[in-house]
């Protein structure tokens, strides 16, 4: 299937239900594509069939038809939350079909690629695998490909298993084969799928004993440099225990992986419940096992810099070999960290115990991982927060959480201090160069560095040669951690990277500390703060609650946003003639002479609370506006908006409180945008023509023939609020 292909493809119809945006993957088989179900407003992935598959040999196309609808039969029999959902099958004039439940994840191959798996996670994981499996056998279904690039770990931490392809059902049709031809992943297959012997459910989970073993040890059972040699090194070798590569494993795991390895299928574990069982049992040994080393490379090693200040100095660790890419080697370097798996835990009351400071003990310090998004706690604060396969940070990385998720802790390494978690954010954000091209020839960077240290820099210096990369954090002038991608093997690292760096060639840049400023930090910060408004006068005006110990309220959104809504944003309509559309708006934005900030609004009677980052009111308490903050509004997210603002809005209907609600975000998706022109947001949407051509109002949200408010969404540029109006 090709991009015109694609692109050919008609709009959403009764027929195919989905408009589809992008390629997402490939296989020998099929092309999954990620697609939008506008009906639902929900993300689908649909397979479709490679289209050279459906080539000139008829028999050939009808044997890969059948197949390709076999994995849909496959997965449908099953209702598990371990497996995808299938929602639907069909063909049409480019071949089958199928769509299926769009899992917001990596495989568990992309994450075993970047750091071995501590051994409760590994564990918890194929426990996971194992209840799928069985409720597949039970049902009649064998897998046949269990292999970690099938296996989903989604953001929340759950484990999906994909891909039925090659799956059989019991009492269908056997598979045809060509001689010679195997429909497993070879060094994953059972013996017996490798002799072309019927398999069964004991298959699956010898598959899923690899996957275990290589999850734990970062190595295959059956090592091979090609097809021959794995192939022998299944019929003939006998793996060593995890333990040899792993050596703080314990023997009663061992155990579990060689049972689950055995050559005849009657010596392993008879069910998926069996094996799983075995190995819940052993889930409270593991909490003491040390978690992985996560640098490849040489050890690491801890060095000092003898031009660094005794009075301002910090441990340095040096670490080598790490990935380019930012947000993974700050993973990377973090897993190296002491870790603690705590299992799936709830997240905001795990972060809430982590944020709150403790009475007898330093505040904690270094990250949580939920699922397999970090985030950087230092004293009681959220210093940042990233995925670093999804590309997420900051309040995008937070608001993507889930209500649970595994969860892992890292200590901060003992011979670091707390700032290196602001220097780490530095490195997950746009740079601010203070100075580039510096080009190692012409500039002595070691003195570049003394220089930095006399004036207590706080920032990092970004050494490149070629492909690869060094980071030098420097924290009030010293230097707490220095770290090398790949590519720098032929340097003595061992040695402070100042004796050596001139003989060696790189181009360097100056970058200044630049860490994240959260909202979930300013919620907290700032939680109910007040602000008196005088008639006439700037809203700059007496913050009666100032918090002395933390950042300036000027940096907080919800304050930025409360002076551009009474300073700019009424001048700004008129001047384009549409004041008078906005009466609630603008006419009560006179009025107001109050605001809470993050907070949690009562409702009358004491039915409940509504939070907003904003709610203004009048002299005689009124509220008069609502407003919330995100970072990236979807379809879903601007429905559930409005609801929260209605909700407020009846609560307080005798009153006529609520004119106007404003929702702000650094983006809108189009189906939100499409939403809110349309005006399909309301209760009674599109039912009060006759009233709205009357009052010309715009942006107006009616939940009765008379009663309603006004919705302004607003993009947060980070410079300044642009306005998104209706029309």
């Amino acid at each position: 299937m090709t991009i015109e292909e694609v692109r050919s493809w008609p709009a959403a119809s009764t027929d195919f239900p989905y408009d589809v945006e992008a390629i997402v993957g490939e296989g020998g088989m099929g092309v999954v594509y990620r697609a939008v179900e506008p009906a639902l407003g929900r993300f689908v992935a649909v397979k479709r069939l490679r289209s050279e598959l459906l080539g000139a040999d008829p028999e050939a196309a009808a044997d890969a038809r059948q197949r390709f609808l076999r994995e849909a039969r496959a997965a449908a029999a099953l209702s598990h939350p371990g497996v995808a959902t299938i929602y639907r099958v069909g063909e049409d004039a480019s071949g089958p079909w199928i769509a299926m439940e769009w899992l917001d994840g990596d495989s568990l191959e992309s994450l075993i690629a970047h750091r071995r798996l501590s051994a409760r996670v590994a564990v918890l994981h194929v426990v996971a695998l194992l209840e799928a499996l069985d409720a597949a056998h039970q049902a009649g279904v064998v897998h046949r490909d269990i292999k970690p690039a099938n296996l989903i770990v989604l953001k929340d931490g759950r484990l999906k298993v994909t891909d039925f392809g090659i799956a059989r059902l019991r009492g269908g049709d056997m598979f045809k084969t060509q001689a010679g031809v195997v429909l497993a992943s070879p060094r994953f297959a059972s013996p017996e799928q490798m002799l072309g012997d019927e398999v069964d459910g004991r298959s699956d989970l010898f598959s899923t004993g690899v996957v275990l073993y290589l999850a734990l040890t970062g190595e295959h059972p059956f090592p091979g440099r090609d097809y021959v040699e794995v192939v022998g090194a299944l019929m003939k070798g006998e793996p060593l225990p995890p333990s040899a590569h792993a050596p703080a494993l314990p023997p009663a795991l061992d155990a579990i992986v060689l049972k689950a390895l055995a050559r005849e299928r009657d010596s392993r574990y008879a069910t998926g419940a069996e094996m799983a069982a075995a190995l819940r049992e052993l889930l409270p040994q593991l909490d003491a096992v040390p978690g992985p080393a996560a640098v490849a490379g040489p050890t690491s090693s801890t060095v000092t810099s003898p031009r660094a200040s005794a009075t301002t100095m910090l441990s340095t660790t040096q670490l080598r070999g790490l990935p380019n890419e930012s947000a993974q080697l700050v993973a990377r370097v973090i897993s190296s960290w002491p870790a603690r798996d705590l299992g799936r835990q709830p997240v905001t009351a795990t972060l809430e115990r982590l944020l709150e400071p403790p009475l007898h003990a330093e505040p904690f310090a270094g990250a949580v991982v939920f699922g397999r998004t970090f985030v950087l706690v230092d004293g009681g604060r959220v210093v940042d927060a990233f995925d670093p396969f999804a590309r997420r940070t900051g309040d995008d990385a937070l608001a993507a959480l889930p209500a649970e998720a595994t969860c892992t802790i890292h200590t901060l390494a003992s011979d670091l201090q707390p700032a290196i978690l602001a220097l780490f954010s530095t490195l997950l954000r746009p740079p601010r160069v203070r100075q580039a091209g510096l080009d190692s020839a012409f500039v002595n960077l070691p003195a570049l560095a003394q220089k930095l240290t006399d004036e207590r820099f706080a920032g990092l210096l970004r050494l490149r040669r070629g492909e690869a990369f060094a980071f030098v954090f420097l924290a009030d002038g010293a230097v707490p951690a220095s770290v090398f991608t790949a590519g720098w093997d032929d340097c003595p690292l061992e040695r402070p990277w100042q004796d050596w760096i001139g003989s060696v060639g790189v181009q360097a840049s100056v970058e200044e500390r630049n860490p994240a400023s959260l909202l979930f930090t300013w919620r907290r910060d700032f939680r109910d703060a007040a602000v008196a408004v005088a008639p006439g006068q700037s809203p700059a005006a007496r913050l009666s609650a100032p918090r002395a110990d933390g950042p300036a309220v000027e940096g907080d959104p919800a304050w930025r946003l409360l002076r551009y809504l009474l300073e700019d944003l009424s001048p700004w309509l008129r001047e384009r003639g549409r004041a008078e559309r906005w009466k609630y708006l603008v006419e009560w934005l006179g009025d107001v002479r109050a605001a809470l900030l993050h907070h949690d609004l009562e409702q009358p009677g004491g039915a409940g609370r509504d939070n907003f980052d904003l709610v203004t009111f009048d002299d005689k308490g009124k509220v008069l506006h609502l407003a919330h903050l995100e970072t990236r509004v979807t379809r879903q997210d601007l429905t559930d908006f409005v609801a929260h603002v209605t909700a407020a809005k009846k609560a307080r209907i005798r009153g006529g409180d609520v004119g106007a609600a404003v929702l702000v975000a650094s983006s809108f998706d189009p189906a939100a945008i499409t939403a809110y022109r349309r005006n399909e947001l309301g209760e009674a949407s599109g039912g009060w023509g006759i009233e709205e051509a009357l009052t010309r109002y715009e942006g107006f949200v009616r939940i009765g023939p008379r009663r309603g408010f006004h919705l302004l969404l607003v993009t947060d540029t980070g410079n300044g609020f642009e306005p998104i109006l209706p029309a």
